[in-house]
């Protein structure tokens, strides 16, 4: 029987189904481990819940395969122009001395649905961008940062 599923396909070429529905719940995860998505047609799939999905991904022998077509495969990037806002304003934020916190930068981008790993992915990056760059930090609180020089 043929069924209309949601494709994630990781990094290592494994292959899950899952319901289409759970498009928006596999955005962040898709473009931050760079995972294609795709609609597909499938003959007799597995198709796996996110409550299936997330253990399946995690464990490397776990293996689905299936005869599809894909209908519409999917661009996932997060716009790189959102992601370089949110780290230029996390930078801005250190150069000026603030205390930056995980949940004062997730308040400020709460209109872009992201998840609290996706803002600590950020702050993290740009931390190690400016201690390259010769700068320190002190760690002020629970997901709270200050540049120190």
């Amino acid at each position: 029987m043929k069924k209309k599923c949601l494709l994630l396909q990781t990094k290592d070429k494994r292959q899950f189904f899952t319901d289409p529905k759970n498009y928006h719940d596999l955005l962040e995860f898709s473009d931050n481990f760079g995972a294609q998505l795709s609609m597909v047609t499938v003959d007799n799939p597995v198709v796996l819940t996110l409550n299936e999905l997330a253990p399946a991904i995690c464990s490397s022998d776990v293996k689905y395969s299936a005869e599809f077509k894909i209908e519409k495969p999917i661009k996932i990037r997060m716009k790189t122009d959102t992601a370089q806002k949110i780290r230029q304003y996390i930078r801005n934020s250190f150069l000026k001395k603030e205390v930056v916190s995980l949940q004062g930068i997730a308040g400020k981008f709460k209109y872009l649905n992201l998840t609290l790993a996706c803002f600590c992915q950020h702050i993290t990056k740009v931390r190690d961008l400016l201690v390259n760059e010769g700068h320190s930090f002190i760690k002020i609180g629970g997901g709270k940062y200050k540049l120190i020089k």
